[in-house]
């Protein structure tokens, strides 16, 4: 397959590509696990960076025979993509997370009658209201202990 990309289109698949990379393979040092389909396609992208003109974007790394992003590349989509979604992932996670210890330590073994849309009822209610804990003022003022009551 041949695919013809003009220049924008080359760069927005580049960052698309770096971002990408990013989610799947953030972690890899940590669990020791790669997403090598997304690091073969990566390089191979970023390979023809410097002769489409985005040799300030992406470098040649003789050691590790790779192609990686340049700092620039790096800090701008970091700053314009890459901080806002580990910051909403965070979030909402943490509200997932406490939400289902509340349900818990309130409810306990009664959940295990209710249906879905009665679980899913009172779990909207306590999230909803640590949502607004964290929007209030983030950690800072996050009080978990508050009336939890359906």
């Amino acid at each position: 397959m041949n695919l013809e990309l003009s220049t924008r289109d080359y760069l927005t698949l580049l960052k698309g590509l770096y971002l990408a990379d990013c989610v799947a393979n953030g972690h890899a040092d940590i669990t020791g696990r790669e997403h090598r389909d997304i690091s073969r396609l990566r390089r191979k992208v970023f390979s023809y960076a410097k002769e489409e003109g985005f040799g300030d974007l992406v470098r040649h790394d003789e050691g590790q025979d790779d192609y990686v992003e340049t700092e620039l590349l790096a800090e701008e989509m970091d700053a314009e993509y890459m901080d806002r979604h580990i910051d909403l992932v965070f979030w909402r996670e943490l509200a997932s997370r406490f939400a289902e210890k509340i349900m818990d330590q309130r409810f306990g073994a009664e959940m295990t009658g209710w249906s879905d849309a009665e679980y899913k009822r009172h779990r909207e209610v306590i999230e909803k209201k640590i949502e607004a804990e964290i929007q209030a003022g983030g950690l800072s003022k996050f009080f978990l202990l508050g009336d939890f009551s359906s």
